[in-house]
């Protein structure tokens, strides 16, 4: 009997912890509002690339709207990641864009220009969570010299 009890409880309860715990931890996800003006077929890959990696990160997730605050000093920064694309040849090989971060909605992080072959757009989406990723490092350790500084 209490071997059956044991096996109840380990298939029932165990799930619901993880449960808990992974819903804890999306909590301390960074949020990311991502806008890409991308009506070229090249722009459009990049883009679902990038919201895939998204949804994916351990460490990010996609906000549906940016916030303009960029997020209390003490907490998670609130980030934007703007990119226009065009198809500079209109035959659907590659794009050029051009891709700025922002902190909120109007501190500025970084900014690129780019160009990327249509072979490569999950590579060029990566590339583009690997900047911000970057970014966010050196704000991150800004913040806690700030701190341990006072």
């Amino acid at each position: 009997m209490k071997f059956i009890l044991f096996l109840v409880s380990v298939v029932c309860v165990a799930p619901l912890a993880q449960i808990q715990a992974q819903d804890g931890e999306s909590h301390k996800r960074i949020p990311v509002f991502f806008s890409c003006n991308c009506a070229d077929e090249v722009g459009k890959l990049y883009a679902t690339a990038l919201r895939d990696l998204l949804a994916k990160s351990p460490r990010y997730i996609e906000s549906a709207s940016p916030d303009l605050t960029g997020g209390a000093v003490d907490g998670p920064p609130k980030l934007s990641i703007v990119v226009t694309s065009i198809d500079p040849t209109g035959d659907g090989r590659f794009m050029a864009h051009s891709e700025v971060g922002l902190l909120g909605a109007s501190t500025y992080l970084y900014s690129t220009v780019g160009w990327c072959p249509k072979t490569e757009a999950d590579h060029c989406a990566a590339s583009t969570l690997a900047a911000l990723d970057d970014q966010v490092h050196r704000l991150l350790d800004a913040r806690a010299k700030d701190k341990s500084a006072k």
